[in-house]
C-alpha cells in the first residue's frame, strides 16, 4: 500500500490537521523525513471515514431527537391551551352578566355613589360563581 503523510491526508479528505491528528492517534505509522508520520493509505482513510460516518450518524440522531422533542412540546402546548371558542363563550357570558347588572342599576334611576359602585364591583367579582361551566 502507498504511504501518505498527514498533510497528504489533509488534502485528500479536506479535513483539518487537528481532526486528523486526533483520529489517527491509535493508527500505526512509520517515521518519515522531517519527523513526518507515514501512514498506510488504506488503514488511515478507513479510520478517518469511519469516524466521519459516526459523526454524521450522531448528527442525524441528534436531529431526529430534536424533532421528536419539538413534537412532544407541541403536543403538551396544545393540551394546555384553552380553545378560542370556549374563551369567547365565557367572555360573552361575563359581558352579558355585567350588562344585565348595569341595566338593572340604571333602571333604579338613582345617581351612582361610591357605595353603589363598590356594590357593582362586588357583583362583578361574584359573577363567575353564577355562570354555568
Amino acid at each position: 500500500m502507498k504511504l501518505v503523510t498527514q498533510r497528504e491526508l489533509e488534502v485528500l479528505t479536506g479535513r483539518h490537521r487537528k481532526f486528523l491528528v486526533d483520529v489517527l492517534q491509535g493508527v500505526p505509522f512509520k517515521p518519515g523525513p522531517n519527523h513526518a508520520h507515514l501512514y498506510e493509505s488504506n488503514i488511515a482513510l478507513d479510520t478517518i471515514y469511519a469516524v466521519s460516518r459516526s459523526l454524521d450518524e450522531a448528527r442525524t440522531k441528534q436531529a431526529e431527537a430534536t424533532a421528536r422533542l419539538n413534537s412532544i412540546r407541541a403536543d403538551c402546548l396544545s393540551k394546555t391551551r384553552i380553545p378560542l371558542h370556549i374563551a369567547e363563550e365565557v367572555m360573552d357570558e361575563v359581558f352579558q352578566s355585567i350588562g344585565a347588572t348595569l341595566k338593572n342599576e340604571a333602571a333604579k334611576g338613582r345617581p351612582l355613589t361610591r357605595k353603589i359602585v363598590n356594590d357593582l364591583f362586588d357583583k362583578f367579582r361574584n359573577a363567575p360563581k353564577r355562570l354555568k361551566w
